[in-house]
């Protein structure tokens, strides 16, 4: 084994002082590399370098002694040992330079072969021992808060972020939701392959997962077979089941693991701050209870559901909820609401989203957030999206006979947009209603189209071969390409009111509002910004040549007959045409 010579710099302002340094080392048994810088800003340089095991600097060359050479140093993360040579300060300056930093401090009287090898090896000796201790504790440090398998975040550190997550959401009364995550089958695989294929396992998972993770998230192993996701805050609860359908879809496709493959899925549930609880452990406890619903019911995810913490109550709840969805569709315990979209230039309707309430006989007024996703994962959504379809067209037609033309937009869940016969379906119920398409508008998110895009093309060319017009809801907060925006045949995106909301506060989302509407008009399509609550923000949009408005600041949702008369006393009107 070859050992390579320690290279050493000799920094000195007098060539007296720098010819007996050279002669002692050169006379030393020492197997050295020895080079030379007459000027104390090449000798700072060639050290934060780093390719120098020791340097002996002169303090004649430094300022105040040398003290600032090596705060300097220090300061550029130089960790080398500094021998420094003080021939022209009080012996007491030794001492502050030793405080500073010098691994040692020597007269020019001392300057001998025996005196320099001891001093240079000592500091060498201590400066090595020094760094192996600081990278071990370093180690250490990391070990306690990372999964050494997978290199994410351990349970600690997941809980140490979700603790700061939640308390600055309380100050900035905001949300932030967790997403608990299991493998499915996982157990199998260690009990039939063994644990070093499961380790493998894990850590090609965690490699997926990080793929679609968004950088401002965090993604950890809390344990065994277990994953947890935090989105800070501002999350959303629908924002969080795009996260949960995209870790879903990164692992549909089977692993290779040493010769086997591997068909792994995951079960997500999720728990959303302040809804879901006040504190970290709540949510974690609520978004594990969420977890075993999906298990248990192979749903993929689960939202939690009411403030229980026992999870067969939880379930029962649920079961109970789907079940009374079903009798609501029969019972007219559902209505829809339409909030207006109006157009900037000039400010008149250009049409209003039809959004879906359920007033439940005992529970009172439940939420889309809650019983969207559990129609999704009951199968229910079908004939839920046919009622709305269905009363939408039907009031559509209404206005029509009155001579009031306002297109109505409806959303539709992923399972809708990727079924086969649905745009047979929307011919049908046009014809019913003798409804022209361009009064129907669909509004689709991102994650619907990226989790099935040749399928989502499909729909959509037939829906836009129909004339009925597609909306990409909540724009900007999906993972969705600029390439298949631009395949999809679209005709409006609708800017996610989480950014229009703080765009007069925070930079970034004014930004990312600008880069949507340019985007938009860009491509030929219509920019519709959903969250308008003020002038100023409105006026803000104006500017941007943002080509609809939609929000509280232009009205709340309501009821068909109220919006008629709103139509009547707002300077907005109305579109009237023949029937």
């Amino acid at each position: 084994m070859t050992v390579e010579p320690l290279k050493i710099l000799i920094a000195a302002a007098r060539p007296s002082e720098r010819d007996a340094l050279q002669r002692a080392l050169a006379e030393s048994t020492l197997d050295l590399d020895i080079n030379d810088a007459e000027a104390r800003e090449l000798a700072v340089a060639a050290l934060s370098g780093g390719t120098y095991d020791c340097a002996f600097f002169d303090t004649g060359l430094t300022h105040e002694a040398g003290v600032d050479t090596l705060g300097e140093l220090y300061h550029a993360g130089v960790d080398r040992p500094v021998i420094m040579i003080n021939g022209e300060h009080p012996e007491a300056m030794m001492i502050e330079l030793l405080e500073a930093g010098a691994a040692d401090c020597l007269k020019p009287s001392e300057i001998s072969a025996d005196r320099l090898s001891r001093s240079l090896l000592g500091a060498i000796r201590t400066s090595r021992a020094e760094k192996q201790a600081a990278e071990a504790e370093a180690k250490l440090t990391r070990l306690s808060i990372y999964d050494p398998l997978t290199a994410l975040p351990n349970r600690a550190l997941f809980l140490d972020r979700l603790d700061q997550g939640v308390a600055l959401s309380k100050r900035e009364n905001r949300q932030v939701a967790v997403l608990m995550m299991d493998l499915n089958g996982f157990r199998e695989v260690n009990a039939t392959l063994g644990h070093a294929v499961g380790d493998e396992l894990l850590a090609e998972v965690a490699k997926r997962l990080l793929v679609v993770t968004r950088e401002s998230d965090t993604l950890a192993r809390i344990g065994g077979d277990e994953f947890a996701e935090l989105l800070p805050s501002g999350a959303t609860g629908e924002g969080a089941i795009k996260a949960a359908e995209k870790a879903i879809e990164a692992l549909k496709d089977p692993l290779t693991i040493q010769g086997h493959r591997l068909a792994t899925g995951i079960s997500i549930g999720i728990a959303v701050f302040p809804t879901h609880g006040n504190d970290a452990s709540t949510l974690m406890r609520h978004a594990d209870t969420a977890m075993f619903a999906a298990k248990r019911n192979a749903t993929g995810y689960a939202v939690y559901y009411g403030q229980v913490a026992d999870d067969d109550e939880t379930h029962v709840r649920q079961l109970s909820l789907s079940g009374d969805l079903r009798h609501a569709i029969t019972q007219n315990e559902l209505v829809l609401n339409y909030q207006p979209k109006v157009t900037f230039k000039p400010p008149r309707i250009a049409g209003v989203e039809a959004l879906l309430r359920w007033n439940h006989p005992q529970h009172g007024l439940v939420t889309p957030d809650v019983f969207i996703p559990l129609a999704e994962q009951t199968g229910i959504i079908e004939p839920l999206t046919a009622w709305v379809l269905e009363a939408a067209l039907k009031q559509h037609r209404e206005w029509l006979e009155i001579g009031l033309d306002i297109p109505v937009s409806v959303n539709l869940s992923p399972v809708t947009l990727h079924d086969r016969s649905f745009s047979e379906q929307i011919a049908r119920l046009l014809e019913k209603w003798r409804v022209p398409a361009r009064g129907l508008v669909l509004e689709i998110t991102e994650s619907a189209i990226i989790s099935d895009v040749a399928r989502a093309t499909e729909t959509v060319d037939k829906l836009h071969e129909m004339g009925v017009r597609i909306s990409i809801d909540d724009f900007g907060t999906g993972y969705s390409s600029l390439a298949y925006i631009r395949r999809l045949r679209v005709s409006e995106i609708k800017v996610d009111k989480s950014f229009v909301l703080n765009m007069r506060e925070i930079n970034d989302d004014a930004v990312i509002v600008r880069s949507i509407v340019d985007l938009g008009r860009n491509l030929g399509l219509s920019v519709v910004a959903e969250g308008i609550e003020d002038i100023e923000t409105w006026k803000l949009l104006e500017n941007l040549q943002c080509t609809e408005a939609q929000g509280y600041f232009i009205s709340r949702p309501m009821d068909a007959a109220a919006l008629l008369r709103w139509t009547e006393e707002t300077d907005y009107g109305g579109r009237r045409g023949g029937a």
